[in-house]
C-alpha cells in the first residue's frame, strides 16, 4: 500500500443494497408525483343516487309554463332539480345566461321571477347536485338533449 494514498484506499464506498434501497425509493417519490400531476387531468366522476349523475338527467321530467316575466316549473320526476339556467339566444347569434339558484323538489311547482324576461326559443337548463368520490357536494348541468325550449 502507497504510504500517500493509505487514507484513500480505506475509505469505504455505499454498499449495493443501500444503493438499491435509495434508487427504489426514488422511484416511488417519482411515481407519486406523476399521479398526482395527471390525476388533475381527469374528470372527478359525480354520483347522485349511488349512480353516475349522467344517469340522474335521464329520469329528469318537468314542465315549464312562462310569462314575460316568470316560469312556473313543475318538477315531474324523482329527482330535485337545484337550479336552472335561462340561455337566451338573440338574432345575432350570440347566447347569454341567468343562473336562477331555487331548488325545486319531486312534485313541486315553483313560480320563478326571471330578471331578463322569458322569450320563445330560451332553453332552460336543468343543475343537479352530486356528490364526488372525496364526499363533495358539487354542481352538474345536464347535457343539451336534456334542455327544455320555451314556446
Amino acid at each position: 500500500m502507497d504510504k500517500k494514498r493509505g487514507n484513500i484506499y480505506s475509505k469505504k464506498a455505499l454498499s449495493p443494497v443501500i444503493t438499491t434501497i435509495l434508487l427504489v425509493l426514488l422511484a416511488i417519490i417519482l411515481a407519486a408525483i406523476i399521479y398526482l400531476w395527471a390525476r388533475g387531468f381527469t374528470k372527478d366522476t359525480l354520483v347522485k343516487f349511488d349512480e353516475p349523475i349522467e344517469r340522474a338527467c335521464d329520469k329528469i321530467s318537468f314542465e315549464i309554463g312562462s310569462s314575460a316575466t316568470s316560469l312556473l316549473i313543475t318538477n315531474k320526476a324523482d329527482v330535485p332539480i337545484y337550479a336552472i339556467k335561462i340561455m337566451t339566444t338573440s338574432d345575432s347569434s350570440s347566447s347569454s345566461a341567468e343562473r336562477i339558484d331555487q331548488t325545486i323538489n319531486p312534485g313541486e311547482s315553483k313560480v320563478i321571477a326571471v330578471s331578463g324576461g322569458v322569450n320563445s326559443g330560451d332553453k332552460i337548463i336543468p343543475i343537479l347536485l352530486g356528490e364526488s368520490k372525496n364526499k363533495e357536494v358539487l354542481e352538474y348541468e345536464c347535457p343539451k338533449s336534456y334542455w327544455i325550449t320555451v314556446d
